[in-house]
């Protein structure tokens, strides 16, 4: 039974693995604002974890603009056009990490949330605080699977490549 827990939950390319680390390092990251003085209560437990979700709706989004472009993307977005979104969630979850592309999940949007972070611990926004320290949570967690299971963070450094080629340099750096 144990065994099939970790399979199920934890095992490499197991459709709920990515999740279930997820909701670990949630509650890390939750336990974490005790030291930024802020309430843990259940109002923001709650807001934590729907914040630390609903930033992958990024992929679902990047899916459906990508798909053409990225073969896995087409399979998900065929699937789920087809009403069978088990398959399309089950698709979706084991080919993250070969989707590229995210609107979001990359070094600008990790810039961006950083300065959001910054900003709310200086100014004591609670709410704001809670919800960017959930997704800065969720991105170090997405980086550091990355470097694990990829061996790199390419994929989160591909609108430098883009600005580049943008600009000219017909070589990018990564």
């Amino acid at each position: 039974m144990l065994f099939t827990f970790y399979n199920k939950y934890f095992d490499k390319d197991k459709p709920l693995r990515h999740y279930t680390q997820h909701l670990i390092v949630a509650l890390v990251g939750f336990s974490a604002l005790d030291f930024f003085e802020v309430s843990l209560n259940y109002q923001n437990f709650f807001l934590f974890l729907f914040a630390t979700y609903v930033v992958d709706l990024d992929g679902f989004i990047s899916v459906f603009l990508f798909k053409e472009k990225i073969k896995e993307a087409k399979e998900i977005v065929e699937s789920f056009l087809a009403f069978k979104f088990t398959e399309s969630a089950t698709l979706g979850t084991m080919h993250h990490k070969k989707l590229n592309r995210l609107i979001l999940h990359n070094i600008f949007g990790l810039s961006f949330l950083s300065c959001v972070l910054v900003w709310s611990i200086i100014t004591g926004t609670e709410k704001v605080l809670v919800i960017s320290w959930a997704i800065f949570f969720h991105f170090i967690f997405d980086i550091s699977d990355d470097i694990y299971q990829l061996g790199h963070i390419k994929n989160w450094l591909w609108p430098v490549n883009l600005f580049l080629k943008l600009f000219g340099r017909t070589h990018a750096f990564l």
